[in-house]
């Protein structure tokens, strides 16, 4: 079990680069608590935070990423969504469709994601009762095989506004 933590003020969960070579899928069980629900008031609630992921090559060129974002702060959920950059073109440019699915706070779920054929699949699956949401995105560029791992960050534009704590179990 590892907890990332970011803290008020900052948008780095710490310092962290291990590379890799050839990975094309990667999954995390991962429970959010009340520290993910925020409220700014404006059109930064809507920007989404980084959970994890992969790069090929330079993240901001080509990168699969798990995000979140506290739509209802007020809720028990959390919405999760894709956060995905092809040919240096961020996905939501293009498809404004990004979300996978809600999930609860105080809940275990794995996140999984695949690479393969031009396709990038995404699921969260519910410990419990199996898959839950899956969502598929077409890409047509050919992705290096060279990047490194990409770790929970905060923000968009602000930085946190309170001290977020997020466990990945596995």
């Amino acid at each position: 079990m590892k907890i990332y933590k970011i803290q008020k003020g900052n948008h780095y969960s710490g310092l962290h680069f291990k590379p890799h070579i050839g990975e094309t899928q990667l999954s995390h069980t991962i429970e959010f608590n009340k520290s993910a629900h925020y409220y700014f008031g404006d059109d930064d609630q809507l920007d989404i935070n980084k959970l994890f992921g992969l790069s090929f090559g330079f993240h901001h060129n080509n990168s699969v990423r798990f995000g979140w974002r506290s739509m209802k702060p007020y809720t028990n959920q959390i919405e999760i969504l894709a956060y995905i950059y092809l040919d240096g073109k961020r996905l939501s440019e293009i498809n404004k469709n990004l979300t996978v699915g809600y999930v609860d706070i105080n809940k275990p779920y794995e996140y999984k994601f695949m690479v393969s054929n031009n396709t990038i699949s995404m699921y969260i699956i519910d410990t419990e009762q199996g898959i839950q949401d899956v969502k598929t995105f077409v890409y047509s560029n050919k992705l290096p095989k060279i990047g490194y791992y990409l770790y929970p960050y905060f923000g968009g534009q602000k930085p946190a506004i309170q001290d977020i704590s997020i466990k990945f179990l596995h």
